[in-house]
């Protein structure tokens, strides 16, 4: 019998099982996972210290919690600093970034701050300065810069390792 995917596996057919758990070994090792750039985080995904692909995380929490900016932080580091590892080249990989409580532009409007900041803070001297002129800084900068070229910058910095991102 042969397997589609893993959705399907005929425990009798020998070369399918051994496929299946050489694929669980893999996963075991780490291989295809995800990281933060939260240590704490990473290490609650187990001793991989990595987040399984097609994982769904779920992050429930009281009102002003910081739960979306936790989120926000996750799905924009997954982007630009994991390598996908895909099994079948001719699949894109794809994150998804789903949010109920906000609007897409607040998220897009977050995740291009931040990438701003982590890309001109030693140059700025972003970390040193007060948190008002900061601001003011970047408020000038995102008043200067066109639509389309916050768009690009965006699809740069989220793109850049191959993952196709979407926000719904």
């Amino acid at each position: 019998t042969r397997t589609r995917g893993y959705s399907e596996v005929d425990i009798f057919d020998e070369n399918a099982m051994t496929e299946v758990f050489k694929n669980v070994r893999l996963t075991q090792e780490g291989l295809g996972g995800l990281q933060t750039g939260m240590q704490g985080l990473n290490a609650m995904a187990g001793p991989t210290k990595k987040f399984s692909k097609g994982e769904t995380i779920f992050v429930p929490g009281s009102a002003f919690s910081f739960k979306t900016g936790t989120s926000k932080a996750i799905i924009r580091q997954w982007a630009m600093h994991n390598k996908p590892e895909m099994k079948d080249p001719n699949k894109i990989p794809l994150l998804v970034f789903w949010s109920v409580e906000n609007e897409t532009y607040t998220t897009l409007r977050d995740i291009y701050r931040a990438c701003w900041y982590l890309e001109n803070r030693d140059e700025l001297g972003l970390d040193s300065m007060p948190n008002e002129e900061a601001e003011d800084l970047y408020q000038k900068q995102i008043t200067d810069v066109s639509d389309a070229a916050m768009s690009t910058y965006v699809k740069q910095q989220l793109g850049r390792n191959g993952y196709q991102v979407k926000f719904v």
